[in-house]
């Protein structure tokens, strides 16, 4: 999986860490909330055909788990006017 660009996006998160790549994402204004969207490949559909599971890596810190929210329908996530076409 990787995450890609969206239109509703308004920042992207990076960090100093090779190992870590730009992240893609909407920050909420009261910035409580991060949204990103990831892309499956061919080889995780090819998997996920097979065995209907995605594992999360959340890293943590030794802080306090967040909520986390994981969705296939970015309506479920948005609350916002389309966008004139």
């Amino acid at each position: 999986m990787k995450p890609i660009e969206f239109p509703e996006q308004n920042a992207i998160a990076t960090s100093e860490d090779e190992n870590v790549q730009p992240l893609p994402c909407r920050i909420s204004k009261d910035g409580t909330q991060v949204i990103s969207c990831w892309e499956i490949t061919e080889a995780d559909f090819e998997r996920l055909k097979r065995n209907p599971r995605i594992y999360i890596s959340q890293l943590t810190f030794g802080a306090n788990i967040p909520p986390l929210f994981a969705t296939t329908d970015k309506h479920d996530l948005f609350t916002y006017k389309q966008p004139e076409q």
